[in-house]
């Protein structure tokens, strides 16, 4: 018994190490932006953030120094242009690395650039006279551009093998169910529809290198992705109209043809509303 026991584990060891070997570097092709769930009520509240984002992208280390990461940020801006309806205007941003050193493949980082803007206009409607709970959806569209470049370390010397760069057109759907159990504090619930169609693609990979890591079918049409997210926004007495907001969510390719894609994103940052904060200011001189 003791001895299967050995040769089943010994089984596992070379499967692993058969599994590891055989994978790929993958090249993402999508990384979920925060999502802009804005507290409006009424005509005139607005919202200005900006939030770092991460997806906590495992630290595995390529070469000296050079470790895998997904970093950015997300300038957000919305104003409700009467009491239901509003406008949204965002800008996105991320700088991401990964790599992976096996027998396989040399050490090869590859390193990203992702950018786009989005305008979008939306509904909103409280549930209840105080205001306390709100329904809104939001329908935009953004324009960017996504690129990557593959980065070699031969002996202390850096070399550019391939890169791929896309323009990038997103259309997204975003209904949300918020909740403000005070002026200070209010949590919300997201499912956000994103639609993305890449554009003008251009790089250097092979057929062969295209089919390996799924690139082939960029072209094919819209890729489709479901992404649930939860946000909290919670601010002081002293300064309502200023909020610490933070946010996590989800990102889901549910498409007939597959992609490598980010899977998590988690934001954090500050909100105002600057309409409300110059009212104040506004009525505290009269």
């Amino acid at each position: 018994m003791y001895r299967n026991k050995i040769q089943l584990n010994f089984l596992t060891v070379i499967f692993l190490l058969i599994t590891g070997i055989g994978c790929q570097t993958p090249r993402y092709m999508y990384s979920p932006s925060a999502q802009n769930v804005p507290l409006l009520t009424q005509k005139g509240d607005s919202k200005l953030s900006l939030t770092y984002a991460t997806n906590f992208a495992n630290k595995i280390e390529v070469w000296k120094g050079e470790n895998s990461r997904a970093n950015g940020f997300d300038i957000q801006s919305a104003i409700a242009i009467s009491n239901h309806w509003a406008m949204q205007a965002n800008y996105y941003y991320r700088s991401e690395q990964n790599g992976r050193k096996n027998i396989n493949e040399e050490a090869v980082l590859i390193r990203y650039n992702r950018k786009m803007l989005e305008i979008a206009g939306g509904y909103f409607s409280p549930f209840n006279n105080n205001k306390a709970t709100l329904f809104q959806v939001f329908a935009g569209i953004g324009k960017g551009n996504f690129s990557f470049n593959d980065i070699k370390n031969d002996s202390g010397s850096i070399q550019l093998i391939n890169s791929h760069r896309t323009d990038v057109v997103k259309y997204w759907v975003q209904p949300a169910f918020i909740q403000q159990s005070s002026p200070q504090f209010s949590f919300s619930v997201t499912s956000r529809f994103s639609f993305i169609n890449y554009t003008n693609i251009k790089s250097n990979y092979t057929n062969e290198q295209l089919r390996t890591y799924k690139l082939d079918k960029l072209h094919k049409g819209i890729f489709v992705f479901w992404e649930p997210a939860m946000s909290i926004n919670f601010a002081v007495k002293k300064m309502p109209h200023v909020k610490a907001e933070l946010q996590a969510g989800i990102s889901q390719l549910i498409d007939n043809y597959f992609i490598d894609s980010r899977f998590f994103n988690l934001s954090i940052g500050l909100q105002a509303d600057l309409v409300n904060i110059l009212k104040a200011k506004s009525r505290k001189k009269e």
